[in-house]
């Protein structure tokens, strides 16, 4: 299941670009990327766009991106958290 909010993301990118007065065009050519591509993004077309260009973009624009996993509800950091202190145990012990 992936919830992501496409169009706050592309929102969040066309608020920023045009706070700094710029055309798509402008934030296009600082990302090495292209006019219809910021276009997309900016109406929220994330589906097949990969990670690294969508970073790329919300970088010239200073727009902080947070990708996260969650695993039932918080239990994968409480894993985490076991496995760290199960490594710490076996790597003292052995010493």
């Amino acid at each position: 299941m992936v919830d992501v909010d496409h169009l706050a993301i592309g929102a969040a990118l066309r608020t920023a670009r045009i706070r700094r007065r710029w055309r798509q065009v402008d934030v296009a050519q600082r990302a090495h990327s292209s006019q219809p591509f910021v276009s997309k993004l900016e109406r929220g077309q994330l589906q097949k766009v990969r990670l690294g260009d969508l970073e790329r973009v919300a970088g010239v624009l200073e727009v902080r991106l947070e990708l996260r996993a969650w695993w039932r509800g918080g239990e994968l950091d409480r894993l985490r958290a076991g496995h760290h202190s199960a490594m710490h145990e076996i790597v003292t012990s052995s010493t």
